[in-house]
């Protein structure tokens, strides 16, 4: 791997469902606010509130834009100097290689909701702690993308990382 080489590992279906109705959702919030400013009949007292209101509902749609984007930029990041787990709302945790023991499909029970049952998540495996994962690397269920994620990021592990020694526990 080249010393500046970074590459993300991430789940895009998952992650343009989420964060695509989180960005229709900002969305629909401006546009709205828009539409409110414009059809709004102008009273004499009417200004003020209509402003007011305009950009308490303005700032709702930008943070909603921004926690669209945090989603789409969520997964787990493999560089040189070892592993970034991105997560959806500012937390990031780095994993040196020596403390990696490996990447496994786990199950993911943060994730349940109405629509799925079983959700897995492509976790990183640590020396001490439990395994990191994030919305990034996450599925509704177990399926072969994730096993192939999975086995990916172990062929990332072993083939660049070689040369350093085998951590255990």
């Amino acid at each position: 791997m080249e010393p500046e080489q970074r590459r993300a590992y991430r789940n895009l279906l998952a992650l343009l469902g989420r964060g695509g109705l989180l960005f229709a959702l900002g969305g629909t919030i401006i546009i709205s606010m828009v539409l409110y400013v414009t059809h709004l009949p102008h009273y004499r007292n009417a200004v003020d509130v209509r402003y007011g209101t305009a950009a308490g509902v303005l700032a709702a749609g930008l943070i909603a834009w921004a926690l669209a984007v945090r989603v789409f930029r969520s997964g787990i990041v493999v560089s040189p100097d070892g592993v970034l787990i991105r997560h959806a709302v500012h937390r990031r945790q780095f994993v040196s290689w020596p403390e990696v023991t490996g990447f496994d499909v786990i199950a993911a029970p943060r994730f349940i909701n109405m629509f799925t049952r079983t959700p897995v998540a492509v976790a990183v495996l640590r020396v001490s702690g439990s395994p990191l994962y994030c919305v990034g690397s996450s599925f509704s269920e177990p399926s072969s993308y994730a096993d192939k994620m999975a086995d990916r990021l172990n062929e990332v592990r072993r083939s660049s990382f070689a040369g350093l020694p085998e951590a255990t526990g």
